[in-house]
């Protein structure tokens, strides 16, 4: 059994998921990845998360619909909710 504090990332895009799973284990988390509302549901059902951090744009259920998915279901997790923004020129 872990020690260190849980941290689910909700994302479809693998390269900016696989980013954030970098980071936040180099910082001393255990981190999970979920490609969508679905499969974030089914992990959190199993586990217990400090941290959701997901994406406002998924397949199938947006961020904020997941979000407060979470919060009925998971009240003890806080949710980070996360948008992709590209620069427009």
């Amino acid at each position: 059994m872990s020690t260190l504090p849980k941290v689910i990332v909700v994302d479809e895009a693998a390269d900016r998921a696989c980013l954030m799973v970098a980071g936040l284990r180099v910082e001393g988390f255990d981190v999970e990845t979920a490609p969508d509302a679905r499969g974030a549901l089914d992990l959190m059902t199993g586990e217990t998360f400090e941290f959701a951090v997901v994406d406002m744009m998924l397949p199938g259920t947006n961020g904020i619909e997941l979000a407060r998915l979470m919060r009925e279901q998971f009240p003890y997790t806080r949710v980070i909710l996360m948008r992709d923004r590209k620069s427009v020129v």
